[in-house]
C-alpha cells in the first residue's frame, strides 16, 4: 500500500510541475502561403490557418474574382474578413471604380457612433490608389428577431488598373480591429497586380 500511495504522490508532483512548467518557445507567428487569383490577375501572401473561399465559375459569371478570408477567432460575436478582389470592366455594377467607392460610402440612416472618411489618395505599393473608411453598426446575428448591434470597422484600398480595378477590404469589429490592421498590412504589402 505504501509503495501505490508513493507513486501516486510522485504522480501528481510531476503532473503539477508539468502544468507550471514555462513553455519552451514563443508563440508562433503567424503563418502565410501564396494566394494565385484566378486567370493569374493578382498575387499575395495570405493566412494559411484563415478560412478560404473563391468562388471561381460564379466569379467568372459575374467578373469579380478574387478570395475572401474569415479569421479563425471571432470578437463581439463577430468575425473577422479580409477580401481581395478583381471587378473586370465588364461587371455588371460596378463599371468603374469611383462608382464602386461611391455606392460603398453609402450611408443613408447614419446612426450615432456610424462614420465615413475618405476617399484619399495614396500610393500602394508604387501605384496610385485610393482609400477610405467606414464605421457602422451590423446585426449579429444578420436577420436574427432580436440581433445585437456590433460597431463594426471597414477599410477599404482601391487600386485602378488599365482594364478595371482591385479592391483590398479589412472588415472587423471596431474593437478587434486594430490587431487585424497588422495582417492587413502585411497582405498588402505583398499584394501584386498583374495587369
Amino acid at each position: 500500500m505504501p509503495h501505490r500511495n508513493c507513486i501516486a504522490f510522485t504522480l501528481v508532483f510531476l503532473a503539477a510541475g508539468f502544468l507550471n512548467a514555462e513553455p519552451s518557445k514563443e508563440p508562433k507567428e503567424q503563418a502565410f502561403e501564396k494566394f494565385t487569383c484566378d486567370g493569374n490577375l493578382f498575387t499575395a501572401m495570405i493566412p494559411s490557418d484563415w478560412e478560404k473561399a473563391e468562388e471561381i465559375i460564379l466569379g467568372r459569371q459575374e467578373k469579380r474574382y478574387g478570395v475572401d478570408l474569415t479569421a479563425p477567432q471571432m470578437a463581439e460575436g463577430a468575425f473577422t474578413n479580409i477580401s481581395l478582389i478583381y471587378f473586370g470592366p465588364d461587371h455588371l455594377m460596378f463599371k468603374t471604380y469611383e462608382k464602386y467607392i461611391a455606392k460603398n460610402m453609402e450611408m443613408p440612416r447614419k446612426k450615432k457612433g456610424e462614420k465615413t472618411t475618405g476617399p484619399r489618395e495614396i500610393t500602394f505599393n508604387g501605384r496610385k490608389a485610393l482609400t477610405f473608411e467606414v464605421q457602422r453598426y451590423d446585426s449579429i446575428p444578420p436577420g436574427a428577431a432580436k440581433p445585437s448591434y456590433v460597431l463594426i470597422y471597414q477599410k477599404q484600398i482601391v487600386i485602378p488598373a488599365k482594364k478595371g480595378f482591385f479592391v483590398m477590404i479589412l472588415e472587423a469589429p471596431k474593437s478587434a480591429a486594430k490587431t487585424y490592421l497588422t495582417v492587413f498590412d502585411k497582405i498588402g504589402a505583398s499584394f501584386k497586380p498583374n495587369l
